[in-house]
């Protein structure tokens, strides 16, 4: 059974999307791979999820702030970016030298903002296993403009046109689900078919009689 949808892969490409084997020229044929009677590797299975770039992002900012602020006590705040040209921006920088400031505890070399942005922007870089960053850019009083590969983007495009739209990865949680059902057993108090006209409908019935009533 195929892995993915045939539907899918039938969807015209671009050129610019299609990798160019090492040492072939652009426009010319690819080579055909000489054919081994030995049997070939199984091929990879296709994966099951994918992470947004949201998601790719800012996990990449949590492991950077980790390594260069380590046990720092802030929340990572990654948001699109309205600047020209950047895809996103880190904005923990403020956070953390705020928090730093109110313990009283500033890192040595840290006196603003915008040191801590540079630590951060320097430890981005090395938490990118992927390559997903282009480069990061320090602006302003602290702020981190982030710049994704046009090349990872388009692996990005190839993948779906492959596997296909696929869901993030979802954490494990545990959820209590409680079942309830009314206790047949227990008797309830009876109501009368034909209530006296001079009884108030609710206030002078026995009260399990007036929740059975409402």
């Amino acid at each position: 059974m195929a892995s993915h949808d045939p539907t899918v892969t039938r969807v015209g490409v671009p050129d610019f999307l299609v990798p160019t084997p090492a040492g072939a020229t652009a426009g010319a044929a690819a080579p055909v791979p000489a054919t081994s009677s030995a049997a070939s590797a199984p091929a990879s299975p296709a994966p099951l999820y994918t992470r947004t770039l949201m998601g790719e992002v800012t996990a990449i900012c949590a492991e950077a702030q980790e390594a260069a602020f380590p046990g720092a006590s802030a929340p990572v705040t990654v948001r699109p970016s309205t600047r020209d040209g950047a895809d996103y921006q880190n904005n923990s920088a403020l956070v953390l030298h705020n928090a730093f400031k109110a313990a009283g505890a500033l890192p040595d070399g840290v006196r603003s903002p915008r040191d801590v942005a540079t630590r951060l922007a320097e430890a981005m870089s090395k938490a990118d296993h992927t390559g997903i960053l282009a480069k990061t850019e320090v602006a302003g009083a602290g702020f981190i403009n982030i710049y994704l590969s046009t090349d990872q983007l388009a692996a990005r495009v190839r993948a779906i046109l492959v596997h296909g739209l696929l869901p993030p990865p979802s954490e494990a949680q545990r959820v209590v689900v409680d079942f309830s059902s009314p206790n047949v057993a227990k008797a309830s108090a009876p109501l009368d078919p034909e209530p006296n006209p001079g009884l108030h409908p609710n206030r002078d019935l026995h009260p399990r009689a007036q929740q059975a009533r409402i």
